[in-house]
């Protein structure tokens, strides 16, 4: 009888081992997926290390009163997959844009050689690197703006153009 016991908790004993195995295994490729990020609350400090490893982690952050949420998902090839969403528009922005930005999100890829120069918020080139629906409301408020200035300006222009060519 004895002999069986040994026998029947040996392949028990291989199972667990290999069960924790796999969960071990588990666990870190979603570490390494970006499914559990650092939650660095609202420090900068800890937001920009994390990008400049690019390692997973998170951070709500107030820029221009608007609040958005950035995320770092880690490494994708060579370049650092990051996300951001904005959240809430600050206080006194026009509905207009509060419709048309509020919400939405977008994801980028910036190339490893250019995370390690400056903090993810500070970048001023971030949009070259972007796709999603928050980027494509940005393009779409920047054109409104050009054409109304357009319009706003073509009539003093017209005029100098009529007054140049009838002297």
């Amino acid at each position: 009888m004895k002999f069986t016991k040994e026998r029947l908790n040996k392949p028990l004993l291989i199972k667990i081992i290999i069960f924790a195995a796999l969960i071990i295994i588990v666990l870190g490729g979603a570490y390494y997926l970006g499914y559990f990020k650092k939650n660095c609350n609202q420090s900068r400090t800890c937001f920009d290390d994390a990008f400049k490893k690019c390692q997973p982690a998170k951070i709500v952050r107030i820029l221009d009163n608007n609040y958005y949420y950035f995320t770092i998902d880690g490494r994708r090839g060579d370049s650092c997959k990051t996300n951001v969403k904005l959240t809430k528009m600050g206080v006194g922005t026009s509905q207009e844009l509060v419709e048309s930005l509020e919400g939405k999100a977008m994801t980028c890829h910036i190339p490893m050689s250019r995370v390690k120069d400056v903090s993810f918020d500070t970048m001023p080139d971030i949009l070259n690197y972007c796709s999603g629906p928050l980027k494509e409301a940005i393009y779409e408020q920047i054109i409104q703006k050009m054409y109304g200035l357009i319009i706003q300006n073509l009539g003093p222009i017209v005029s100098e153009v009529e007054d140049f060519y009838n002297v």
